[in-house]
């Protein structure tokens, strides 16, 4: 809303728009590593995930790690593989907002 064209359609003030904000509701977040990739952080859980361009399109493929006891799993409700390109940034898009709206 803040970035509207038209300068009604925006926030008219500093309060409207803190007011906005306060009313969202995240469960979990986003960081990016030492080596530029993204983890994601829900509760005890940490998520990644790998898009890996083959032969027969990219591979999307989505991982939770329990922190407490160190496992690693695939999450094969996201897990996809022959995607085209705008395919993959959907899924990608998806599994990011599954993590930051508590919806895995």
């Amino acid at each position: 809303k803040s970035l509207k064209a038209s300068p009604c359609e925006r926030f008219q003030s500093a309060l409207e728009m803190r007011r906005a904000l306060e009313s969202l509701t995240l469960y979990g977040y986003w960081t990016i590593d030492s080596q530029g990739l993204y983890i994601g952080y829900l509760n005890n859980q940490a998520f990644r995930f790998e898009r890996e361009r083959n032969h027969s399109g990219i591979k999307f493929t989505a991982f939770r790690k329990y922190l407490d006891s160190g496992i690693e799993r695939k999450i094969t409700r996201y897990s996809v593989s022959r995607l085209t390109e705008l395919e993959a940034e959907k899924k990608t898009k998806d599994f990011m907002l599954a993590v930051v709206n508590g919806n895995l």
